[in-house]
């Protein structure tokens, strides 16, 4: 890469609901929001600690639903990209990723457990299917110069579908792989 760009995500509104028990409310989210996205970061990670779909018994419930957290952090900001993490076995592409798609978030930090290597494979291949329909539908409507399609070209011009298939390709080598004990 000739010109690499450094990224820089805020992770505060997702990983430090940990500290609050989860029970971040709407007045602190907008003022951290505004704060976070005023100091010039690329993306603002939002949501429960352990990511979309995490909400429950299990985890410990948010103050703030993911959906009501994207609907806020959409409305809020002016420049960072909206982000959230995804464990997939936590989060199911149906009831967390698709809505999270539909109400406009921009990236998708996507989590393997080494125990999830299945899931995560599907979870990948779900996102690549979307992605590939929300870029038909855009060529149906708009054609080649539609938002939807040229987001495509700019994501497989950069290189992001392929590192999506590298990762699937690694958990599946992974999965695969027979781990042997070398004797002395």
């Amino acid at each position: 890469m000739s010109n690499p760009k450094l990224i820089v995500s805020d992770v505060t509104l997702r990983d430090g609901n940990h500290a609050v028990a989860q029970k971040l409310d709407f007045r602190h989210a907008k003022k951290f929001l505004h704060m976070i996205d005023e100091s010039g970061v690329d993306w603002i990670e939002i949501g429960h600690g352990n990511g979309l779909g995490a909400s429950s018994a299990n985890f410990g419930y948010s103050a703030i639903e993911d959906e009501e957290m994207i609907e806020i952090c959409r409305s809020e900001i002016k420049r960072a990209k909206v982000a959230v993490h995804v464990m997939p076995g936590i989060a199911t592409f149906s009831k967390n990723v698709k809505p999270a798609i539909e109400l406009g978030v921009d990236v998708f930090r996507v989590g393997a457990h080494c125990t999830e290597a299945d899931t995560t494979q599907r979870m990948i291949e779900k996102i690549k299917d979307r992605l590939k329909d929300y870029r038909s539908a855009g060529l149906e409507r708009e054609g080649e110069y539609s938002y939807e399609n040229l987001v495509f070209k700019f994501l497989r011009r950069n290189g992001y579908l392929s590192k999506l298939e590298d990762f699937k390709n690694k958990i599946t080598d992974k999965k695969l792989s027979l781990e042997q004990e070398i004797g002395e």
